[in-house]
């Protein structure tokens, strides 16, 4: 791949990634008590329950996770660029890794949380992009009324915990993309 496809797919995905991080903000807040209950934004939502098919709060909070997911998950997936298949190098997580080593105190040290980083993967891979039969939990139920079905939905929140280290590895990957882009615009001009 040459240097301008280069620094064009860093720069989708930093714009992938941007949009990642507002949407891990949202979801925090949406997802944190409020110590002042009178000046909590999500009280009215939470007040205006039309069944329960209509939870509100949930109905956002898996909006919210589901669009964290994908937009995490697109630079690490092959996508179409006019010379083929585009990726993320690997190289980038063996950068990252001697930048989290920091032998020199005045060096990078960004955080990066590989266990968050598998988990939301397994999310798209599993649950949001793709129902995998192996995520959902079935219960067949015979009687002499009928037989009834009834499966358990495999959708997970993310704990505050993991958003916050997802919210921190976006950061951290932004800034290793744009030092990346930086050099392939170097490599350009040159």
């Amino acid at each position: 791949m040459d240097v301008d496809e280069q620094a064009k797919q860093y720069a989708i995905a930093d714009f992938d990634l941007m949009w990642c991080q507002r949407y891990l903000v949202a979801y925090i807040e949406l997802m944190t008590l409020s110590e002042n209950p009178e000046s909590d934004p999500w009280l009215n939502l939470r007040s205006r329950e039309f069944g329960r098919d209509h939870n509100f709060l949930d109905i956002l909070g898996r909006s919210l996770v589901t669009a964290v997911v994908i937009s995490y998950s697109r630079p690490w997936s092959n996508n179409r660029g006019p010379a083929g298949r585009l990726r993320l190098p690997n190289k980038l997580f063996s950068d990252m890794a001697q930048l989290l080593k920091r032998e020199d105190p005045e060096d990078r040290l960004l955080p990066f949380d590989h266990d968050v980083h598998k988990k939301v993967l397994g999310l798209r891979d599993k649950i949001v992009a793709h129902s995998d039969h192996s995520e959902w939990s079935f219960e067949i139920a015979s009687s002499r009324l009928g037989t009834e079905t009834t499966l358990k939905d495999p959708f997970t929140y993310l704990t505050l915990e993991a958003a916050r280290q997802l919210l921190a590895n976006t950061q951290s990957l932004r800034s290793e993309m744009n030092e990346y882009r930086r050099k392939a615009l170097a490599l350009c001009k040159a």
